[in-house]
């Protein structure tokens, strides 16, 4: 096969292009009604879970052994329930985790023969294209937009706010009371002139967490939203840095057509990809054809029982020089300690190492920042108690205020799932004033 192709199932629209794998242009291809045998498809960034590891500098087989048991540890669902993948330079493995029922949905609709891809490598990819190995991307869809930071030609961090093109337009049609098709025209012909298309990039902006000056020199966009009038220069005049969206060989289209393309370099060798395949931990009975040899093999084992019992110890030994070898460089001292506890204490230490992480300013800052959106749509709601309760297993940050009504307090409980963890009123009465006083509690989330 000389050509593949790559395909971007949009919400708004599928887009496909076809990459030789040696020689020609790329070809734009009319959107695929049905499976595209071979194919190469992103997967959305929301559906992902991104992790960036250190591994030691050995085989696949290794790495994926110290993977697996860093993603047992740190992964709030069981292991059984997610496929993964990882590409890895100089030490550090960037893992890809997707849900398997999100990788069944797009493999139903990709065909049984596509190879399932991740949008941020696709991003990866783009930047890379452009002869450039450190950048910022903006990739602005229909429904969410992706802010992806790419450093020493290796993703650093993705982050996702489903603050897209469509969300957008129903925000100007419930503003002045339009029809969705007459606020899509007055987004395209206002552009940024437009206040609440200056609130939507700004809240992406600060969502994302961006501090200043940038340590980055180049920052791309594309994704339809992305060709908003005036988007690129109030990003430059936000951030400081040069705004430009990617050269695409061609006619293809730098915006709508970036991510297809992206994904379809996932085919020339010298990129970064990966296969995203459910992983199968345990695996399925053999068919009856092979029951006879299997019997013959279990006779030879019972003869060989004290071969089987060297191999074992061997296996374990071979098992606690990996693990040694993957935290040798980092702690030193638990690497030397007793292999019989050597399992215990590494658990011990990365529980408390998670704990630590939650309790830190920086994540309890980022969580405050991600309740600022909840709390700017109640005018009348006041912060004035921050609490956070370190000691037990799970931090619980407990926020007391005032509010105008006691709705206002269940909108901002409302609005406060997701970003924290079951959060409850344990107060809520009238004060003065005609004032409400509440307190909130709830759990910080896992990283």
């Amino acid at each position: 096969m000389l050509r593949v192709t790559g395909i971007d199932y949009g919400q708004s629209e599928t887009r496909a292009i076809s990459l030789g794998l040696w020689w020609g242009a790329p070809r734009r291809l009319t959107p695929p009604t049905g499976p595209v045998p071979g194919a190469l498809v992103a997967m959305p960034s929301s559906e992902l879970t991104i992790r960036t590891l250190n591994v030691p500098e050995s085989s696949r087989e290794v790495q994926q052994n110290v993977i697996r048991e860093e993603l047992a540890l740190s992964l709030p669902f069981p292991l059984e329930e997610v496929s993964w993948d990882w590409i890895e330079s100089e030490g550090n493995a960037t893992v890809i985790v997707v849900p398997n029922a999100s990788l069944a949905r797009l493999e139903e609709r990709a065909g049984p023969e596509a190879t399932i891809e991740a949008a941020p490598l696709s991003l990866l990819r783009l930047v890379l294209s452009q002869g450039v190995k450190e950048a910022l991307v903006f990739d602005c869809g229909a429904t969410q937009t992706t802010v992806c930071a790419v450093k020493d030609g290796s993703l650093s961090w993705v982050k996702v706010s489903f603050r897209g093109g469509r969300s957008l337009t129903q925000a100007i049609s419930r503003h002045y009371e339009l029809g969705e098709e007459e606020a899509e025209r007055r987004k395209w012909e206002r552009g940024l002139e437009e206040p609440l298309c200056r609130q939507w990039l700004d809240s992406i902006l600060e969502a994302s967490l961006l501090s200043k000056p940038l340590p980055w020199e180049r920052i791309f966009i594309c994704g339809g939203a992305a060709q908003m009038r005036g988007l690129r220069s109030h990003l430059e005049e936000s951030l400081g840095v040069p705004v430009q969206p990617f050269e695409l060989p061609g006619d293809l289209h730098p915006y709508q057509e970036a991510l297809a393309y992206g994904t379809a370099l996932a085919g020339l060798s010298k990129y970064p990809h990966i296969q995203l395949v459910e992983r199968v931990e345990e695996g399925d009975a053999l068919p009856w054809k092979y029951a006879l040899g299997l019997g013959v093999l279990l006779l030879l084992g019972s003869v060989n029982l004290e071969l089987h019992h060297f191999t074992a110890q061997r296996s374990v030994t071979q098992q606690i020089e990996v693990y040694q070898q993957a935290v040798g460089k980092e702690l030193p001292a638990l690497a030397k300690s007793d292999p019989e506890t050597f399992q215990s204490e590494l658990n011990k230490r990365a529980s408390a190492n998670w704990h630590n992480q939650r309790c830190a300013p920086e994540y309890l800052l980022e969580t405050m920042a991600r309740l600022a959106r909840p709390l700017s749509k109640q005018p009348q709601l006041e912060v004035r108690r921050l609490e956070l309760e370190a000691e037990g297993e799970v931090p619980r940050l407990t926020i007391g205020g005032q509010a105008g009504s006691v709705r206002q307090v269940e909108e901002f409980r409302q609005g406060a799932q997701g970003i924290l963890l079951n959060p409850q009123l344990v107060e809520n009465k009238p004060g003065r004033q005609n004032m409400v006083t509440f307190t909130l509690e709830g759990d910080l989330p896992t990283l």
